[in-house]
């Protein structure tokens, strides 16, 4: 699958690097998937009422076990962005509606394995988005050719493929 790299080091900080792919995928479902996440927001005073606020936005997703994981109605990763745990391997799948396609979607993206062939062909046949954080910058892979061009006008990226991905792993 064709992708972006998009440099972030020094240059764009996170949510600054992302800002031109929110307009493509607005409408959308957000799988968030971080290892210390999703939101920081247990640090806040307002924290009990921070926590009933989101769980407005989100979907249960409770039929399938991805404990790190949040699936964020459309038009709200934007609003929330700010309150992401973004640290290494922290995975942003955009995810088309309705609501009970994009559950299955993200419970079968679950079930494939991050980052394998399934995964990446998964994401590609259901017109999805992955963004994530590797290496202290960012790589975007989808089949939306307008949102790969709006991105790379930006510059600060670099043309990829995620079959380095499944090299990688041969090499384990």
């Amino acid at each position: 699958m064709n992708g972006l790299r998009i440099e972030a080091r020094g240059v764009l900080k996170f949510p600054d690097a992302l800002r031109p792919i929110f307009p493509h995928l607005e409408r959308h479902y957000w799988l968030v998937d971080t290892q210390s996440g999703p939101f920081k927001i247990t640090d806040r005073p307002n924290f009990p009422e921070l926590q009933a606020e989101l769980a407005r936005y989100t979907v249960d997703v409770a039929q399938f076990e991805m404990s790190s994981c949040c699936l964020l109605r459309p038009h709200i990763f934007p609003q929330l962005v700010d309150l992401l745990v973004i640290d290494e391997w922290t995975y942003l799948v955009a995810l088309p509606g309705p609501e009970a396609l994009a559950i299955k979607i993200a419970s079968d993206a679950d079930s494939a394995g991050w980052l394998t062939q399934k995964f990446f062909g998964l994401i590609q046949s259901q017109k999805g988005t992955l963004l994530f954080h590797v290496d202290g910058g960012w790589e975007l892979y989808t089949s939306n050719g307008a949102l790969l061009e709006d991105v790379a006008k930006n510059g600060n990226t670099s043309m990829i493929d995620s079959s380095k991905w499944l090299e990688d792993k041969k090499n384990i």
